[in-house]
């Protein structure tokens, strides 16, 4: 029994920390199974005293046994709504398990026992049944996924027999057999189906690589392909500029707008997949500085009134003196995209723009009285691959213009959230912080040359240590240039710098890989000071180093003084409470 509780607390243990319901409903089961195999043995006669009858409560833990059985089937084989068949034959196996204990309430204990025979064989039969059409399916490992049922089919044969054959009904009561053989068939069953598990977690780690892997080199490569796909956008352009004059009579001229419209909306399709792409393979970098609400307004109003107008809708934007922390480009392509979804998707009413004040954050806020969402879209309508088919108009575009804005918002690290009804409308949000919720900028952390930040700075060009350096300087930070990493590391052991240690530092990638520290040490640097590489997107960098962009940005350097500014407070308050 030690070996089963401890089996059972490791895989509700592995489903807290996994998060695979297979695991909750593998602890669940085995725990029921317990229970009723203990239950049906001598166990409660013996140690309680307690009648050997079974009442309706034993019906009720040996239905519940069977459907957690089902539901730890089903999510191991990854039933669900979209497995067809096999959905509908789990569903009404398991509705019948239910009808099963209803109808045996009413009838005697031989009928009742011949009654949850068949429903045990019959869970049995759709159990195995479906591993085996799994095995055929998608993978060797479901073969030991079903020999970890095999041990169970032991006990079928036993309720078999004792249902069936002749056998003596008065016994005696003492220590049954099954109080040690059921538990050594519970535990061949659970360790036969952990090895499945772990190998099943195994395969679909492996699988999920693969297609982040298989993704990512797709994004690069149409990002690094877009040259070659624009050139001939743009000749299409120029020759229809050309053609124009000699384009007469008013069905040529028809023709000839229709063919103008389809080359614009080949060009926005290829530019909104040419900014999806590279938002996938990080060429993309934020530059967050101070941005007013207003300006961007302003610019959305200005660029969607009148095609809002063309629409008869109204277009209402409620502007703001609110200022916020973001970066200008990606907000405004957020917003364009947002409203644009809403004006496309509304044919009657209007589209809202406006924000709401929420302590150090504001709350952007798009609204459309359109077509709206349905509850089995809304799962689904940020992702690339899938587009609304309920939709009652025809609409032109590549339709990835939400997946852009998915992307930005966690780029930007701005919340999004949606909520819409069908037929009624939609509304998108997205949190910014305040510009005044921000730490403040290391000037003004900063002030005394005593606790000014000291930035240890190994770079082989010369320009852009300069520029770097000036920055810094200019925000009282106390800086030291060093050749290589190395000397940087042996200088903050020296506690150089007027006798403090070395609070940012900061290098190329090209001195970064020339270091003579290992990947662990130059990992461990991180836990004395903050460490950053100026380096290219998508360049792998040692555990918890922080990659900024080249050249380096203002705002990331801000952004990098303040990290270490933190890092700096929470260290003297730990001293202080460590001195207490």
């Amino acid at each position: 029994m030690g070996i089963v509780i401890g089996l059972i607390l490791l895989a509700f243990i592995c489903w807290l920390f996994v998060a695979e319901s297979v695991f909750f409903w593998a602890g669940l089961s085995s725990l029921l199974m317990l229970c009723y195999y203990l239950e049906h043995s001598s166990v409660p006669a013996i140690f309680w005293q307690s009648s050997y009858e079974k009442t309706f409560l034993f019906w009720i833990l040996m239905s519940a046994t069977l459907l957690s059985l089902l539901a730890f089937a089903a999510s191991f084989l990854q039933v669900n709504r979209h497995s067809g068949r096999w959905y509908q034959v789990f569903t009404g196996t398991a509705l019948l398990t239910v009808v099963i204990l209803i109808v045996g309430s009413l009838l005697s204990f031989k009928y009742k026992g011949l009654l949850y025979a068949f429903n045990y064989m019959l869970v049995w039969g759709v159990i195995l049944s479906s591993g085996f059409a799994k095995v055929r399916s998608d993978g060797r490992y479901y073969i030991i996924y079903i020999l970890g049922w095999l041990p169970m089919v032991v006990s079928i044969l036993h309720v078999i027999f004792t249902l069936f054959l002749p056998h003596k009904m008065d016994q005696v009561i003492s220590v049954s057999y099954k109080l040690i053989y059921v538990q050594y068939v519970q535990i061949s069953h659970m360790l036969i189906h952990a090895v499945a598990l772990m190998l099943r977690v195994k395969t679909l780690h492996k699988d999920k690589r693969q297609a982040e892997y298989i993704s990512q080199a797709k994004s690069r490569f149409i990002a690094q392909s877009s040259h070659d796909l624009q050139q001939p956008l743009s000749s299409m352009n120029i020759f229809l500029d050309y053609l124009q004059p000699h384009v007469h009579g008013t069905k040529g001229k028809k023709i000839f707008k229709r063919l103008k419209n389809t080359r614009q909306q080949m060009n926005d399709s290829f530019n909104t997949m040419m900014d999806f792409s590279k938002l996938e393979a990080g060429g993309i970098l934020p530059e967050i500085q101070t941005v007013s609400i207003a300006s961007v307004l302003s610019k959305i109003q200005h660029e969607y009134q009148i095609l809002a107008a063309a629409k008869n809708l109204k277009l209402n934007i409620h502007s703001s003196s609110l200022k916020i922390s973001s970066d200008p480009v990606l907000l405004e392509r957020m917003l364009r995209n947002l409203v644009s979804n809403a004006i496309k998707y509304t044919y009657s009413g209007r589209v809202v723009v406006g924000c709401r004040r929420r302590s150090r954050h504001v709350v952007i806020q798009v609204l459309d009285t359109g077509c709206g969402i349905s509850e089995a879209d809304q799962n689904y309508i940020f992702d690339i691959y899938h587009r609304s088919t309920l939709n009652p108009k025809q609409t032109a575009g590549s339709g990835i213009g939400l997946s852009i804005v998915k992307h930005i918002s966690d780029l930007l690290d701005h919340p999004l959230s949606m909520q819409s009804t069908l037929g009624k409308g939609s509304r998108f949000s997205f949190t910014v912080p305040r510009a005044e919720s921000l730490v403040p900028y290391p000037q003004e952390v900063v002030k005394s040359n005593d606790s000014a930040l000291a930035v240890a700075l190994v770079f082989q060009d010369d320009d852009l240590r300069g520029v770097v350096t000036e920055y810094l300087k200019k925000w009282h930070c106390r800086v030291q240039t060093f050749c290589t990493v190395d000397e940087a590391c042996q200088f903050n052991t020296t506690k150089g710098l007027s006798n403090a240690s070395v609070d940012v530092l900061l290098c190329e990638y090209s001195t970064l890989s020339v270091a003579s520290l290992s990947t662990e040490g130059i990992s461990e640097l991180t836990q004395h000071y903050v460490a950053a590489c100026a380096c290219a997107p998508n360049t792998a960098l040692p555990k918890n180093w922080i990659a900024m962009s080249i050249p380096a940005q203002p705002s990331q350097l801000r952004a990098l003084l303040n990290a270490a500014t933190r890092r700096r407070q929470t260290n003297i308050e730990l001293d202080s409470k460590g001195e207490q």
